[in-house]
């Protein structure tokens, strides 16, 4: 009784609202919580006083207010940890994701897992993270192949007109990295757009990370990251450091990783490696800094 009283008085500290709001508060958040939608929705004023509604399941609820009932029944209630996955895209992500989709909370922490789309300055400060990063001539070939194929077989999502310019002229990674210092004027430009406008290709690891100083200052709430070259390794490491169970592998099919599918042509000629290097060169210097910081944090 004593437990739940507490936990109720948090709720009202929390969400403003009175205690009968803040009981029905928390029979909204356990449903929410393990995904059962047979219970009331939360009182239409506390849903009007957060901005953005989402619709979850049949009803709408504010991302905000999301946000905050996730973060009390976590953190304040359960003393556990946010960790944060940032999806750096085509460094092997997408596997762990689907690996970790049902395990994602341990005795002392929430796995929660971003599209593409949320970067480091998105996660609350003093909340912590996880990616991974991957050579950025791999990721240029991965990156290629995945909207060349429109993302099939896991996703269908169609060129745009400039891809589809791109595509046209470029069917393969290597022909349009060595056009990157073509003698032809207008093949060298034809490829340069083409790396700017081809998803993925036009993406930088600074993109999701700022700059080197902005990164830095998050240092503290770096929980762990990984490189896709060692992912097996890397990920048992990160297991062992939620302390998700041993049971718990990395998935080996295919379309559930969003790997490459054999038989396209992945080779690179050394002018073509070249010119990608000196194209993600400051890519390169962000690993570097991983690196470095790896060494330190060990």
């Amino acid at each position: 009784m004593r437990q739940k009283a507490i936990k109720t008085r948090a709720l009202i500290a929390f969400v403003n609202c009175s205690r009968c709001e803040a009981q029905r508060v928390v029979s909204y958040l356990v449903a929410l919580i393990s995904e059962r939608h047979t219970v009331a929705p939360i009182p239409t004023p506390i849903l009007m006083r957060t901005i953005n509604p989402i619709r979850l399941g049949k009803k709408l609820l504010p991302l905000k207010l999301k946000r905050q009932i996730k973060k009390l029944f976590y953190c304040i209630l359960l003393k556990k940890k946010f960790v944060h996955f940032i999806h750096v895209s085509r460094t092997g992500g997408t596997a762990v994701k689907v690996t970790f989709q049902n395990h994602r909370e341990t005795k002392n922490y929430v796995l929660e897992f971003h599209n593409h789309r949320v970067k480091l300055k998105d996660i609350p400060t003093g909340e912590k993270i996880v990616f991974f990063v991957r050579d950025p001539v791999t990721r240029f070939v991965s990156g290629f192949y995945t909207r060349w194929r429109c993302g099939r077989p896991r996703n269908n999502t169609p060129w745009s007109p400039n891809e589809e310019k791109a595509f046209r002229q470029f069917d393969t990674p290597n022909k349009l990295a060595v056009a990157l210092s073509s003698e032809d004027a207008n093949e060298r430009e034809s490829a340069i757009k083409a790396m700017k406008n081809i998803r993925h290709v036009n993406s930088s690891f600074w993109d999701w990370f700022e700059n080197e100083s902005y990164f830095l200052s998050r240092r503290e709430d770096i929980f762990f990251f990984g490189f896709q070259e060692n992912l097996q390794e890397d990920f048992e490491r990160l297991k062992s450091k939620l302390g998700t169970p041993e049971t718990v592998i990395l998935p080996t099919d295919g379309i559930q990783t969003h790997r490459t599918p054999p038989g396209l042509d992945t080779t690179l000629v050394e002018e073509a490696v070249t010119n990608i290097k000196a194209w993600y060169a400051r890519d390169y210097d962000f690993i570097l800094l991983c690196k470095k910081l790896s060494k330190e944090m060990s």
